[in-house]
């Protein structure tokens, strides 16, 4: 995580111990507990939103899919007429003869 080594653990209990004293290293060590916890809960939480918007994203992405195909299947010949190079749908009241 923070990529330590045992010999900086050591100083920095040492640094503690010197400046906290004996008495409140205890305390001190469950508040920090108490802190690396919160953090773990809010960067839990940010992950499961994330999570949440890219499947959002991928069902809305699924059902854009799945309306174009059943467009496609229901009026196939309009989509026939739309990817033909050079063929035009005729203007609205005038039938294709």
């Amino acid at each position: 995580m923070f990529d330590l080594a045992w010999s900086e653990i050591f100083l920095v209990g040492v640094v503690a111990a010197l400046v906290l004293g004996p008495r409140e290293i205890p305390g001190a060590m469950h508040a920090f507990a108490r802190l690396v916890q919160k953090f773990r809960a809010v960067s839990r939480e940010f992950r499961r939103h994330v999570d949440d918007m890219i499947y959002n994203a991928e069902i809305t992405d699924m059902q854009e899919k799945a309306r174009q195909m059943r467009r496609q299947i229901l009026d196939p010949e309009e989509e026939k007429n739309s990817t033909l190079p050079g063929k035009k749908s005729p203007p609205s009241g005038e039938a294709e003869i």
